[in-house]
């Protein structure tokens, strides 16, 4: 297995949202890998669409930028969308996502965090 860093762009069977029986190959960015345990190795991932609408944690992949990463086209980051699996299931690397793209998921990631925590009661 290919070594796996937070920051990349994968391929991974996702459930589909509408029938979660059902997979398609999607691409994610990585956000986590846990190593830590000998018999599961997981991983923590966002699903990166490029047919969903923009909600308000969501990231923008325009074009361009799309393109150089090796996605096919404009592209959110799903970051309200986290999923825990084992990395024995990824599929092919895409590419990195470039360091202004992950620092804005990292903001919006943290305020959804935060948004997590304010409402928990």
């Amino acid at each position: 297995m290919a070594e796996v860093k937070v920051g990349e762009i994968w391929t991974f069977l996702v459930p589909l949202t509408n029938d979660n029986t059902k997979y398609k190959a999607r691409p994610v960015l990585i956000i986590s890998v846990n190593e830590n345990f000998v018999h599961y190795q997981s991983i923590n991932y966002v699903v990166i669409s490029s047919s969903s609408v923009e909600e308000e944690f969501d990231v923008v992949i325009n074009e361009e930028e799309a393109t150089k990463i090796g996605l096919q086209s404009k592209s959110l980051i799903k970051t309200t969308n986290i999923y825990t699996e084992n990395k024995t299931s990824l599929g092919s690397k895409i590419g990195d996502l470039p360091k202004g793209i992950l620092d804005k998921f990292k903001r919006n990631y943290k305020v959804f965090q935060d948004y997590i925590i304010s409402n928990l009661k």
